[in-house]
């Protein structure tokens, strides 16, 4: 495997995450804007209890898809590590130095 061939893998995981904390964005916002504009019944603590319910369970698959999303992207990363490509090498130790 070439470091042409990691390249789209990497830009995939990358945008996998970026729709990810999109999706979370989204929910969260969706969540506060109920919460704030609900009429009197919806502000019961039933519905706010459900509310709250849905929104932990959407944020404990998200966190999870996230958490796998950024393991496979330190696996890509170990990989450019073992090619010890010039042209790669100088980013991979920026990218840890950022990391750290």
């Amino acid at each position: 495997m070439d470091v042409k061939d990691l390249l789209p893998m990497i830009f995939e995981r990358s945008n996998a995450s970026t729709t990810l904390w999109n999706i979370e964005f989204v929910v969260i916002l969706g969540v506060l804007t109920f919460i704030a504009t609900a009429k009197e019944h919806a502000k019961h603590w039933a519905v706010k209890s459900a509310v709250i319910a849905l929104f932990l369970g959407a944020q404990y698959f998200n966190a999870r898809a996230l958490v796998e999303v950024s393991y496979h992207r330190q696996i890509l990363l170990g990989i450019f590590e073992a090619t010890h490509n010039v042209i790669v090498d100088p980013f991979i130790s920026l990218y840890r130095q950022r990391t750290i």
